[in-house]
């Protein structure tokens, strides 16, 4: 677990700092870690929409959305979805 969101909140600097390449590399080895983490999908979304890679920041979200609904996280799959509906506009 703590592995896991090292590789997350490193991730979520190198993506502030413009590093993106390896911000998705992070989320993805949080990923293979810890395949139900909705946290890094999430993250990868944000990632992926900074990089205009539509197609695949909504996939990211639809998986965080369904792991938080999974979970009971009800304002974070409510995020998730909203941020969907912002990149299918």
């Amino acid at each position: 677990k703590n592995s896991v969101d090292a590789y997350i909140n490193r991730g979520i600097t190198y993506r502030r700092l413009g590093y993106y390449e390896q911000a998705l590399a992070d989320y993805q080895q949080a990923i293979s870690i810890d395949s139900d983490n909705a946290d890094a999908y999430y993250a990868l979304g944000l990632t992926y929409a900074q990089l205009g890679n539509k197609q695949a920041a909504v996939e990211s979200y639809r998986k965080a959305a369904n792991l938080y609904q999974q979970k009971g996280k009800k304002n974070y799959r409510k995020s998730a979805l909203m941020r969907i509906n912002e990149l299918q506009q």
